[in-house]
């Protein structure tokens, strides 16, 4: 039958419409509320219900025998379902009948099975038991066995310990792990003796421990470990061991740096009498606390042996079940490093607290802090041959480091010190000769010199110290150094050379002496890389000697270069001469330079700076002397002959001055190649071998301007149209090889353009010989 929408009826549309009908055909039609219209009398409105009610009985009707057969195949349909019902329900009670006869069949199996399983359990417990009493007996005839219970002292066999202590600790753990054997009467001694062992052997295995410790044994140390790791103890005693380390530690550092505890006194409180210590008093003080301090250092690395030697066991031992290294079973894993940094808190606290309550004690590790050190040292060096890798070294010098400030500022103190009390007597610098100032005496120069070898001594415990000191003696020296500089004489009298020394040339020998002295006396005593600041600081008192000489040597190097400038006013020209004689102007010189060492350069005999800038002079002095000597013209053979003289006279007149030995000096060398020069002829000389390697190409050319060239060529300042005084300035303000041939080059082609001016000339033999030998030199 199809199905039948209530829209599709035509009753349904009728009551819709109708306005009284369609209250009844809303969602929200309530019988109750809705109980008249208004409007509407009942009978009005009971005459629509009664309408409304009649048309949907008619329509029923019409819809029921239109649908007739409809509704009667969905009747046949209804009554198969019961038949079909019927037929499941049969099914259903006859299933529900044969579980009910399975459940009777299977109960009584199950209920048997139960019981057996019961007593299978009570069977395995009682069995269990009696293996435990067994093992338990057997355990404990062993150790019976294994332990001398009679003996007091010795009653477990140090090789057998760690057995015995696993027997115990297996024993206790199946005594305490089950209650119903401990209820058990036969094995109440074993119950007994099990706990009796178990106290003992962990006291015993303590005292070992302890023992082992002291004695850094790791053999017994390991063993001791093994027992209480069995008890599962391992953990505590460790962190019981190193924490007993760390109080004992902290009990030690405080006595040590205690001063009321050193005495051996107790504070009087607020109102206590003052009582003042005596010298004899406090030396005790200091003796007792320095050795206080002796014996807390040997305590600290002691015990920092102990805590190593235990953690390197640790790390070796393993665990038979999991195989974990014992290091790892254990909270203390830092333990070794943990101890130093403990150990430098500590020191670094109760060492600056000593130094704000005690005056003894702050000058001690402030003035003697080198002995400190040592001591301290001496530990670092002793942990870091057993422990490569501990830090000991840096954290013990970060906690000594203020004392270590405190010293080395108060070394500097005593150093500068001694300079100022050697200048007291010393006037200061005057202007006017009136007033010359006083150099140190050479007890003076004993005295720091000795100052400064002690500290450097005192501070020899240590490289580090030791640099730091030694950089503290560079700022004395330079320090010295000053102070030398401050009374130098630096007037005009200071650099005359007519008469007799002054005062004040006096003085300043006197200080480049005392200099001098100072300097052989520290290089004495820098014998290694540690000192090499000291002798780097030594420069300055070269630097200052320098300063100090420089003025006389120039005006020494002035009058000499004036004394040889006058042999242009001598004749050269000569063909023959008398080779004895010597030139006016070489015995003036050779008379000035031996004066100025009788006078002068000896009193700086002992000085190796002023040897050094002598020697400058006796270079200078022959430049000088070959430049003038190749500038003669016209030169005569007789004029070359006084001239080879003039060279022996200058080379014994520089010997004089001179303090290297003879042939060994540039200007000697120099000298020696030069003079034969003066008697060979321009190809002769244009070969020679010392052109360039002792006597410069220039001064070979302008020699050969002088001596071989005609008088259209001029020399090169007659050329310029230059005085020899500006031509010497030039010189010395360029001392470029090249440049200087450029002055010849010119020269040449002034010669060249006069010979072409002049029809018919040829040019001179030593012209090619000069232009060939400047082509050779400016392009090398």
């Amino acid at each position: 039958m199809g199905e039948i929408s209530v829209n599709d009826c035509q009753a349904f549309a009728r009551l819709k419409e109708d306005e009284t009908c369609s209250v009844f055909l809303s969602d929200t039609f309530d019988a109750k509320t809705s109980v008249f219209f208004s409007g509407m009398s009942i009978n009005e409105q009971i005459a629509k219900i009664t309408a409304g009610i009649e048309l949907l009985n008619n329509e029923i009707r019409t819809l029921v025998s239109e649908n007739c057969h409809e509704l009667l195949l969905e009747a046949t349909k209804i009554d198969l379902l019961e038949e079909h019902l019927t037929h499941v329900q049969h099914r259903v009670n006859n299933l529900l009948s044969t579980l009910d006869r399975l459940k009777t069949r299977l109960s009584e199996p199950y209920n048997r099975i139960a019981h057996r399983i019961f007593l299978l359990n009570r069977l395995q417990t009682t069995c269990d038991l009696l293996r435990k009493i067994i093992r338990v007996v057997h355990l404990s005839k062993r150790l019976e066995q294994q332990c001398d219970l009679e003996s007091s002292e010795s009653m477990f066999p140090t090789r057998e310990v760690t057995k015995i202590a696993q027997h115990i600790s297996e024993l206790i753990s199946l005594i305490e792990g089950d209650s119903n054997l401990q209820k058990i009467e036969t094995i109440q001694k074993d119950v007994k003796l099990a706990k009796t062992l178990e106290e003992k052997i962990l006291n015993y295995s303590q005292e070992m421990l302890v023992k082992s410790l002291q004695k850094q044994d790791q053999t017994l140390i390991g063993t001791s470990l093994q027992v209480f790791y069995h008890f599962k103890m391992l953990d505590e005693k460790v962190s019981f061991i190193i924490c007993e380390k760390h109080n004992l530690l902290s009990i030690r550092i405080r006595e040590t740096f205690d001063p009321q505890y050193i005495t051996n006194t107790k504070s009087t409180g607020p109102g206590g009498a003052v009582t003042t210590i005596t010298v004899a008093q406090l030396n005790q003080f200091k003796s007792k606390f320095w050795s206080g301090i002796e014996s807390l250092v040997e305590f600290i690395c002691t015990s920092y042996f102990q805590i190593y030697c235990l953690y390197k066991v640790l790390k070796k031992k393993k665990d038979s079940t999991n195989r974990y290294f014992y290091s790892e079973l254990i909270t203390e894993t830092n333990c070794v490093p943990e101890f130093l940094q403990r150990v430098n808190l500590l020191l670094s606290e109760y060492m600056q607290k000593a130094i704000k309550e005690s005056i003894p004690i702050k000058e001690a590790l402030e003035m003697e802090y080198p002995k400190l050190l040592k001591l301290f040292v001496g530990c670092w060096n002793q942990i870091n041959i057993m422990d490569k890798e501990a830090n000991a070294e840096l954290l013990f010098r970060n906690t000594l480091q203020p004392f270590e400030s405190a010293y080395l500022s108060r070394s500097l103190s005593i150093l500068h010190d001694s300079v100022n009390v050697m200048f007291l007597d010393a006037a200061e610098n005057s202007s006017t000769s009136l007033s010359v100032a006083t150099a140190p005496s050479p007890e003076d120069i004993e005295s720091i010199v000795k100052s400064i070898t002690k500290e450097l001594s005192v501070a020899n415990v240590d490289s580090k110290l030791y640099k730091a000191v030694a950089r503290n003696v560079s700022k004395v020296i330079q320090i010295f150094a000053g102070k030398c500089e401050q009374i130098v004489c630096n007037d005009g009298d200071s650099t005359q050379v007519i008469d007799s020394p002054t005062a004040g040339q006096i003085l300043n020998a006197n200080i480049v002496q005392r200099l001098e002295s100072f300097k052989s006396k520290i290089k004495s005593i820098v014998q290694s890389e540690n000192e090499k600041v000291i002798a780097e600081s030594l420069n300055v008192i070269d630097s200052l000697i320098r300063t100090i000489v420089e003025p006389l040597i120039n005006s020494v190097q002035d009058s000499i270069e004036a004394i040889i400038l006058t042999m242009h006013q001598e004749d050269f020209s000569n063909s023959q001469s008398n080779p004895t004689q010597s030139s006016l102007y070489m015995k003036e010189l050779q008379g000035f330079i031996n004066r100025v060492n009788r006078d002068y350069f000896h009193l700086y005999s002992n000085s190796e700076v002023v040897g050094n800038c002598i020697l400058q002079v006796a270079s200078r002095t022959t430049d000088v002397f070959l430049r003038h000597v190749t500038l003669l013209r016209p030169l005569g053979n007789g004029g070359k002959i006084r001239l080879a003289a003039d060279f022996a006279n200058l080379e014994e007149a520089l010997s004089a001055i001179v303090r290297v030995p003879e042939g060994s000096a540039k200007y000697y060398r120099v000298l020696r190649s030069f003079k034969p020069l003066l008697f060979q002829d321009a190809e002769t000389i244009a070969k020679s071998p010392v052109i360039g390697s002792m006597i410069s190409l220039f001064t070979i050319l302008q020699f050969l301007i002088s001596s071989f060239g005609p008088s259209e060529l001029q020399s090169v300042h007659d050329n310029k149209g230059w005085s020899l005084s500006r031509y010497n300035k030039w010189l010395d303000e360029h001392e470029n090889e090249s440049e200087r041939l450029l002055l010849i080059r010119d020269a040449l082609e002034s010669y060249e353009k006069r010979i072409r001016q002049q029809e018919g000339k040829a040019f001179a033999p030593v012209y090619p010989i000069i232009l060939k030998l400047i082509q050779q030199g400016l392009t090398n």
